[in-house]
């Protein structure tokens, strides 16, 4: 018997389309959900399907099963409607603002997704004013990757994070955990003091009891004289201790005068802090080699051990590729392969198992593309596929391995940066095929359109851009008669861009990526040869320093790193 299959593409995209419709017209829906302070008209069958919660209430017999309305207590109400926009739209917005909430009803209700798009949100933003309060945060919800994340940061960042309000406002118990750990990164020991001192100051009456306890956490055999006397002795608050100043005596007294009897001080004055920025391992992915031919190497530099180490390689030669990095997995898009093709192939790579296995291709070829990260989706900007600098922009879905449009750039480019700061994704610089731009768009997922915002000082296409301190770094490129060693460092805040010191050498196709306090500047093309360097830029000491080459790569890489 004949027969055929039809299967309209658009069937389900169709199907909910209309419950969307349904949905904000309040048409044909069985169920409200009443919160504090909101009510929502929804449809069981579409809670049911989302949501392990919502089948567990409807299907399993219990009370709300029967009702045709529902109170969920301790659910705020602007998450909730994230929620259901999320069951009905298949997208939700994650802000600053929102980010909390939306993962604490997330939690409640099951949706793993979401849970796992809000923790990577959170650990995408933090920065030395909010990194304490997320770690408590993520305490509360039992999120320990997000917790370990948080306490590495503040551990690198000690200094900036202390002075920030939420170290102001921590226990004691907090507080003597943070000073006293061995892995604070820091230039001196008289900043850990610093840091106690104005803690207590910050509420002296109460706190004036826990000096003495604090004070043995600053590791002060490690001080000159000078310091000891000048700064901590002399301070008013150890003035008014006896206690303190017999601590100081002792240590003064064993550490450079009685010196062999130093071993009669506690052990943990001794011990110097490890004092490392925040551990991280950078992949190098693709790129030139040494004759200048795409390649299909990685390598990854273990921050650690101040070393290169090869992995796994790729499948697909290419350089010029567009990479994230998105719960432990790198993703490589696209790229040029050497002969004439650009691509619209897509790669994972697995940390944990070392494999790599294929992924939906891009709508478009393409290489020289912009990559940013939003919660679970990794966003494709312009880029060149061969023929045209592009404006198009494409939607990675890592749940689902599916591909949509975004609405495209007010600007072809071809070979600009981009980097996300505070929910928003910023593209700078790239060329048209005739000119190179120092301008600057911003993206806003919630209102869905591109804006300008302040140019850059200098035109710039082939540059390296990564996001820190809640601040975007541009770093070298080209400016269509010369490669760059010029960086500069743009505010949302103020939206104004401020020059910073240049780099040792001058690079385009350069790759930057940002672990902890430290820039990475890694290959490129100084105008005369590809190169295998890097550099270091330290941003609370604003200086360059060179780092070890890279073993395989010769610039044109794609970066990402893992902490």
């Amino acid at each position: 018997m004949a027969y055929v299959v039809h299967s309209p593409k658009t069937h389900f995209s169709d199907a909910f389309k209309a419950l969307k419709s349904l949905y904000y017209q309040k048409d044909l829906c069985d169920v409200i959900l009443k919160t504090e302070d909101a009510q929502f008209h929804a449809h069981k069958v579409v809670l049911v399907a989302c949501c392990r919660y919502f089948a567990a209430m409807f299907r399993s017999g219990m009370e709300e099963s029967q009702k045709s309305e529902v109170i969920l207590h301790d659910v705020d109400p602007v998450a909730l409607k994230c929620v259901l926009e999320l069951f009905y739209t298949g997208h939700v917005t994650i802000k600053s603002d929102n980010v909390q909430s939306l993962l604490s009803a997330a939690s409640l209700f099951q949706i793993d997704h979401l849970v796992s798009a809000c923790l990577s949100f959170l650990k995408q933003q933090l920065s030395p004013s909010n990194c304490l309060g997320i770690k408590s945060f993520a305490g509360l919800h039992s999120c320990q990757f997000l917790v370990e994340a948080a306490e590495r940061y503040s551990l690198a960042r000690f200094t900036e994070v202390t002075c920030e309000n939420e170290f102001l406002e921590l226990t004691f118990e907090e507080v003597s955990s943070l000073t006293s750990n061995n892995k604070l990164n820091i230039n001196s020991e008289d900043e850990v003091f610093d840091a106690i001192k104005n803690w207590i100051l910050h509420d002296k009456s109460s706190r004036i009891i826990h000096l003495t306890s604090l004070l043995s956490n600053v590791r002060m055999s490690q001080l000159s004289p000078s310091v000891l006397v000048d700064k901590i002795l002399r301070n008013d608050l150890i003035q008014n201790d006896i206690q303190c100043r017999n601590l100081i005596d002792d240590i003064l007294i064993y550490t450079h005068v009685l010196t062999d009897r130093k071993h009669l001080l506690p052990s943990s004055q001794l011990q110097k802090r490890m004092s490392i920025s925040e551990d991280g391992v950078i992949y190098v992915v693709g790129g030139l080699g040494c004759t200048e031919n795409s390649v299909y190497s990685v390598e990854r530099f273990d921050i650690h051990d101040g070393a290169w180490y090869i992995s796994e390689p790729m499948d697909i030669q290419r350089s010029r590729v567009g990479v994230a990095e998105l719960e432990g997995k790198i993703y490589v898009f696209g790229g040029y392969d050497g002969t004439i093709n650009r691509l619209s192939v897509v790669e994972c790579y697995d940390i944990q198992t070392e494999k790599w296995s294929s992924c939906s291709p891009m709508l478009t070829c393409r290489s020289a593309m912009g990559v940013a990260v939003l919660g679970d989706q990794i966003f494709i900007i312009g880029g060149y596929d061969g023929i045209h600098s592009l404006n198009s922009v494409e939607v990675y879905s890592v749940p689902d391995d599916k591909w949509t449009m975004a609405p495209p750039l007010l600007t072809n480019r071809s070979a600009p940066g981009a980097a996300v700061v505070n929910g928003c994704i910023y593209v700078m610089g790239g060329h048209d095929g005739l000119s190179i731009f120092s301008s600057v768009e911003r993206y806003d997922p919630e209102l869905q359109q591109w804006v300008f915002v302040a140019n850059m000082n200098s035109q710039r296409c082939r540059l390296g851009v990564t996001a820190a301190v809640g601040k975007i770094f541009s770093i070298g490129g080209y400016d269509g008669h010369q490669c760059l060693d010029s960086v500069e460092c743009y505010d949302p805040a103020t939206n104004v861009w401020q020059l910073l010191p240049k780099m040792i050498y001058h690079r385009s196709r350069v790759a930057a990526v940002t672990v902890g306090n430290q820039i990475y500047a890694i290959g490129g093309y100084n105008g005369v040869s590809n190169m295998s360097s890097i550099e270091v830029y330290d941003i609370q000491r604003e200086e360059w320093s060179v780092g070890p080459p890279m073993r395989k790569h010769y610039g044109a890489v794609g970066v990402a790193v893992i902490t």
